[in-house]
């Protein structure tokens, strides 16, 4: 089943919330180009009744951290569930940049370090590096030394008034 374009300027997004070790990061994602919601319903509909599935597989198991997690799955794909629309594309793009575009967070060295080791830099600065790891689109972290304190930033890559002096 192909996905109906009925309009290339809008596209069919969801909210999304990621753990990782800087705090949850909120954005905004999208599912598909057009302004057919129906395909990406279903997707998510599936994906939810398969969690659900593999929680009770769990459960039989008595497998505490793998129902543990399928059941975080089914409770943020049910809210991203709860959140599918479409909006015009310059639209996301302003949203998305206020959600991830925040300001630079304070870091450990150690925190600094790991990252910097963890993958090559996609590109190295005067007091720092740039994660080579995308975020989503064309979002990444920079992270930075300033005054002898360590930080980090999501910037986008592609607008350099993003990124941290």
């Amino acid at each position: 089943m192909g996905t109906q374009t009925i309009n290339e300027n809008s596209v069919v997004v969801y909210n999304s919330i990621s753990d990782d070790r800087f705090g949850g990061t909120e954005s905004i994602r999208v599912w598909n180009y057009g302004d057919d919601i129906t395909e990406c319903k279903e997707y998510i509909k599936k994906t939810i009744d398969s969690w659900k599935k593999h929680f009770k597989e769990y459960l039989q198991k008595n497998d505490k951290e793998g129902m543990a997690f399928a059941q975080k799955c089914v409770t943020q794909y049910t809210k991203e569930f709860d959140t599918i629309r479409v909006i015009d594309i310059s639209e996301f793009k302003n949203i998305q940049a206020l959600l991830l575009l925040k300001e630079p967070q304070e870091i450990s060295e150690d925190i600094y370090w790991e990252m910097l080791e963890c993958l090559p830099p996609l590109k190295t600065t005067k007091n720092g590096f740039i994660m080579s790891e995308f975020y989503t689109g064309s979002y990444t972290r920079q992270f930075y030394k300033k005054n002898n304190k360590y930080y980090t930033k999501m910037i986008d890559y592609s607008n350099q008034d993003t990124w941290a002096v």
